[in-house]
């Protein structure tokens, strides 16, 4: 009975293997002997489990309910483990159920597939009705593949793998169903030695691709970067190890540190020392006395501070060809501003780059004394901000409304949660006038922080061409994803000139230094190393981002040095004339917003990124990026490769293990965005007591 299914379930997975090997692009033997033994190995495991329920049924001569419950047990195993992330969502977290979750889904399940089974068994007992029957489950497993490989690819992974899971079952039953004629060459009785032999035969060939497959650098690269079955289950077979893997990785992580220990002394380049950003040297003190210096900090006390962020605002979108004619009052800023080309974001999502921003640390989510905003506040400043209510709820309130007066929150999904139904730019230039206009005498006497969050380029695949502000952009145009994107940026530009000119409008512009940034890019569909959308990857679409700095008296300029957005909140604290809180990660931009910058090359400084499935370290113009899980590396020279195409890491070895050793050096950041880590975050957020 077992032999008969284990048969099943190979044949049901082999079924799956031409359509896998479809979805894979550059097939090579290893990648073709890695997907066929992990496929293979699944349907031998799924026909084995199946065949011993079917055992134990027989064995112990049971009823239909009991049968129907021993069948339907193996689903409680997989249901629990999905049930653990399924609700981690914005909107699914905030569902009554979602709490309980690990306890009635897979109970649930239980009782359902029980029920299903328990009906289906007696139905499916004539030859006809297998048949029909097993043209259902084909139709099912249609539904299932095509569910599996279109719907949300990069997201919901431990749902995708049960999807997985679903498609090898589903197959063999319809094996079992409807191919009699394999049924009949299943093993015999007297056969039973040389199928034993031939399933011995066949685990060690899976073991063995697997063994030697997982270790192939371009197999993994390959499942790694494509959207298909195989991928999931190697990540399974990843967490099944993770224990190991773990224990692997200190030993790993110690023997780089002592290396790094070891050799520092000898290292002419510095990149194993721990940056001291602390330390000034003598003629940079000297710097911070010069006449201009101090003539700018003196100016930034008095005058106003507007920041502008611009949700999933890619930088190279504001460098295309045809930007100034698209974006004209974005680029207008860009041009009349200290316009840093080279800006990166700490992270590929907005609650690590905002909460970057607003502390200066690579790690946002400790305690800190005085965030940007109370730094403002500390310094006389009226503070206001007009902020999405997702942002709020997926960011932190805490964390990013500490240190206002006021704020606005603008709803962006009113229908159903985490789905933009309308675009909301022209709602938040209103809000920010409004507060201007409600404190214009208060304002005429004491200078405002007013930050405004502008939200709609972040939902371009979500919001609906028929939108009157996006539909006046497009004009009824046939568009793509793409041009959806950068309808919305203009739609964005639109409100951002609006804003501007009522500034001028009020006298306020001479008055008013301009901060314009994004908290990371957007991934078009254009690589298949990207996501769906945005975060998980550090690439340079998703991280890449537009950051300017316009002062009144002040000559705009390119600047090319590389920064951090966590470089914003020194620099911005010392215009502002805001009293010192605790140090942090970032590095004042002081130097590039004078005419006259202190003498002497600033020492190099790595920039640090990090997302859920990969890190980042960049060193100019090397940059390092790090799949810790797929054990995959990536060395790119960004001076001469800023698409990232050409890996280097297989010809600068020494380059590699030298920024991973500086890596090591930077704090950890915490990349578990779960309703229970966002509930953490929040504690962690709290201002310390006053005293």
């Amino acid at each position: 009975m077992t032999r008969c299914w284990i048969f099943n379930g190979l044949v049901g997975a082999a079924l799956l293997i031409p359509v896998e090997l479809g979805c894979l692009r550059g097939l090579s033997l290893p990648l073709v002997c890695t997907v066929t033994s992990l496929l293979l190995g699944l349907g031998m495991l799924c026909g084995a489990i199946l065949g011993m329920q079917e055992a134990v049924v027989m064995h112990l001569g049971l009823g239909p309910w009991q049968a129907a419950a021993v069948r339907a047990v193996a689903a409680v195993l997989p249901l629990a483990l999905v049930s653990r992330t399924l609700f981690d969502g914005g909107f699914a977290s905030t569902l009554a159920i979602a709490p309980t979750a690990p306890y009635w889904m897979p109970l649930g399940g239980f009782v359902c597939l029980m029920l299903a089974l328990r009906l289906a068994h007696p139905w499916v007992m004539t030859s006809r009705r297998r048949r029909v029957a097993a043209a259902l489950l084909v139709a099912l497993l249609v539904l299932l593949e095509w569910a599996n490989r279109t719907l949300y690819p990069s997201e919901y992974r431990d749902v995708h793998a049960l999807l997985v899971l679903a498609s090898v079952v589903t197959s063999a039953l319809a094996v079992h169903l409807g191919a009699r004629r394999l049924r009949r060459v299943a093993p015999a009785r007297k056969h039973s030695l040389g199928m034993v032999a031939a399933a011995m035969v066949l685990s060690t060939g899976c073991a063995l691709g697997l063994r030697y497959g997982l270790h192939n650098e371009q197999v993994r690269w390959a499942l790694a970067t494509s959207r298909t079955h195989s991928r999931q289950i190697a990540r399974v077979l990843r967490v099944v190890g993770e224990a190991a893997s773990e224990e692997e990785a200190g030993r790993a992580a110690a023997q780089e540190g002592q290396a790094c220990q070891g050799t520092a002394s000898d290292d002419p380049s510095g990149a194993c020392a721990a940056p001291d950003e602390s330390c000034c040297p003598p003629e940079a003190t000297n710097w911070m006395q010069a006449q201009a210096v101090q003539a700018l900090l003196r100016q930034g006390r008095t005058q106003h501070l507007l920041l502008l962020s611009v949700d999933a605002l890619r930088a190279d979108v504001l460098a295309a060809p045809d930007a100034e004619r698209e974006f004209p009052h974005l680029i207008g800023l860009l041009r009349s501003a200290r316009h840093f080309r080279r800006a990166f974001a700490p992270s590929a999502g907005t609650d690590v780059s905002l909460a970057s921003l607003l502390t200066g640390n690579i790690n946002p989510f400790v305690p800190v004394d005085q965030t940007l905003i109370e730094g403002a506040a500390a310094a006389g400043r009226r503070t206001h901000a007009v902020l999405p209510h997702e942002v709020l709820r997926w960011a932190g309130q805490t964390l990013l409304t500490r240190g206002l007066h006021s704020f606005d929150r603008v709803i962006t999904d009113p229908l159903q949660q985490d789905v933009g139904s309308h675009t909301t730019s022209s709602a938040t230039t209103d809000l920010g006038l409004a507060f201007l206009d409600q404190h214009a005498a208060e304002l005429a006497h004491r200078p405002f922080w007013l930050w405004l969050h502008y939200f709609d380029v972040h939902e371009h695949d979500q919001i609906e061409k028929d939108d009157p502000a996006l539909h006046r952009v497009l004009g009824g145009r046939p568009h793509g994803r793409a041009q959806k994107y950068r309808a919305l940026v203009k739609v964005v530009d639109q409100e951002i000139g609006r804003l501007l000119a009522a500034l001028q409008d009020r006298g306020l512009w001479e008055r008013t230094m301009v901060v314009l940034l994004s908290d990371h890019g957007e991934s078009l569909g254009e690589d298949p190393r990207f996501p769906d959308n945005h975060g998980h990857y550090v690439y340079n679409a998703l991280v890449h981002v537009p950051v300017a700095i316009r002062l009144p008296g002040v000559g705009p300029a390119m600047v090319d040095e590389p920064i951090s957005l966590i470089d914003l909140t020194p620099t911005i604290l010392s215009l502002i004339g805001a009293p010192p809180g605790q140090a942090g990660d970032g590095r004042s931009l002081l130097p590039y917003l004078v005419d006259e910058p202190p003498p002497g090359a600033p020492p190099r400084r790595p920039i640090v990124m990090n997302e859920s499935e990969q890190y980042a370290l960049l060193l100019w113009p090397h940059k390092l990026l790090v799949r810790p899980a797929d054990r995959l590396v990536e060395l790119y020279d960004l001076e001469a490769d800023f698409q990232e195409r050409h890996d280097l890491s297989g010809t600068h070895g020494h380059k590699v293990r030298e920024l991973k050793r500086l890596y090591q050096r930077q704090p950890r950041v915490p990349m578990d965005r779960s309703a229970r880590a966002r509930q953490l975050r929040e504690l962690a957020a709290q201002p310390p007591p006053r005293r």
